[in-house]
């Protein structure tokens, strides 16, 4: 490896040096990063991003689909409560114009 492949930790800015990442890619404290580590490392995050977003947008779809399912049950209760009616004396639940 030459020494253009690295670049001194020291040249970088300041909000750059002081992350945690510049000390995953420099473990021996050598006050060098290799570029072509950097640059793979780099690579991977963006690939693990891409990952997470793919599985955010999946639970996202599932969560509009589980509120829909939640509106759809929500409707269907309130169709049967009006075909419904309560005996007072008994306290069974009978379907409206059928005797019992």
């Amino acid at each position: 490896m030459s020494s253009s492949d690295n670049a001194k930790i020291s040249s970088l800015p300041a909000r750059v040096r002081d992350t945690s990442i510049i000390q995953r890619l420099d473990p021996e404290n050598t006050g060098t990063v290799d570029i072509n580590n950097a640059m793979q490392t780099l690579v991977a995050s963006h690939e693990k991003n891409k990952s997470l977003s793919k599985v955010l947008m999946a639970l996202g779809f599932c969560m509009v689909l589980l509120i829909a399912s939640i509106f759809g049950v929500s409707v269907a209760a309130a169709y049967l409560a009006k075909e419904s009616a309560v005996d007072p004396e008994t306290g069974f639940l009978y379907t409206k114009g059928v005797s019992h």
